[in-house]
């Protein structure tokens, strides 16, 4: 498979009910940074209570599986934060 030339992005805007709960995500789902050799770069950016996620990568499967990922260990801190009633 050939990789892009360009490299290949994705946007995702999560909106919490709180500032808190906005905040609590951020920290759940970046507690280390991501390893030199890393196929995806990851940028998380708090704005109030909006969780922004920039994925880049230069093959579309490695930034598929990097979008699913980071879906399945939202939903995991959705809810959690959903069952501790933060």
């Amino acid at each position: 498979m050939a990789t892009q030339e360009c490299p290949l992005r994705c946007e995702i805007s999560v909106p919490f009910p709180t500032n808190q709960m906005a905040e609590i995500a951020l920290n759940s789902l970046c507690p280390d940074p991501e390893p030199r050799n890393s196929l995806v770069t990851k940028e998380f950016i708090l704005s109030d209570n909006i969780l922004k996620v920039y994925l880049v990568a230069m093959e579309t499967r490695m930034l598929r599986v990097a979008v699913g990922a980071f879906f399945d260990l939202l939903t995991l801190v959705i809810e959690s934060i959903d069952k501790f009633r933060v």
